[in-house]
């Protein structure tokens, strides 16, 4: 009995530890039990999600203030955290909340063992990525609008090529004619960027312009070869 006493209070002790820990990090987090009851949270967590400790602790994730939190998938992911020890990173919630209005929180989840508790339990710790994934947005949506006017200039830039086609000499056509090649193997690639969600490198197999702007490199070169 003295033994188990004294483990109950280590664990007591380590709680307490943890829980001042938690209070001075400024990301939200909460632990759960196996019944994905909050044991713990943090104060910032409190702050946010809560009126008051009484408010969270004891409570489903589900339940707290307007149900933001009740969302299946984050429930799946959640289920195998501590069965099958499978932890997860940058789980993407986006909400309204009351007080904080509209945010985007990344999650994160690991098993924990408490010192002198015999159950595993789980930490849960909520990122608010609110700021950073709508300035990705904002930037997407920009670039896709800056190269769908870069295109359209080249365009532009493409049909003054086509009206000195027409008047000009023999032996400058195939010049013009592969300059226009060019420009419009660009407008295109631009075309690709501005449509594409990733704005990654693209594949020369997949852009219509590639093989044309590679033919007319090779025969610029032949051209000044000889």
């Amino acid at each position: 009995m003295t033994e188990l006493r004294n483990e109950q209070r280590k664990a007591k002790i380590n709680l307490r530890l943890g829980q001042t820990i938690a209070d001075t990090v400024r990301d939200p987090r909460v632990i759960l039990d196996s019944d994905m009851r909050i044991v713990t949270a943090s104060r910032n967590f409190v702050l946010m999600f809560g009126d008051s400790a009484e408010d969270v602790v004891g409570k489903r994730l589900e339940d707290l203030k307007q149900g933001q939190w009740d969302v299946a998938a984050l429930h799946a992911l959640l289920d195998h955290v501590v069965p099958d020890d499978r932890p997860f990173d940058d789980f993407l919630l986006e909400d309204e909340f009351p007080l904080l209005g509209h945010r985007i929180f990344k999650l994160y989840a690991r098993k924990i063992q408490v010192p002198g508790n015999l159950g595993t339990q789980l930490l849960l710790v909520f990122e608010d990525a609110t700021k950073e994934t709508l300035f990705d947005r904002h930037r997407n949506v920009l670039a896709a609008e800056l190269a769908h006017r870069i295109k359209n200039s080249l365009q532009v830039i493409s049909s003054f090529v086509s009206y000195e086609l027409r008047r000009a000499a023999d032996p400058c056509v195939e010049g013009y004619r592969a300059m226009q090649a060019r420009i419009s193997a660009v407008a295109e690639l631009y075309d690709v960027i501005a449509k594409s969600s990733a704005f990654g490198p693209v594949e020369i197999e997949t852009y219509p312009g590639g093989h044309r702007v590679e033919h007319s490199l090779k025969s610029s070169w032949c051209e000044f070869r000889h």
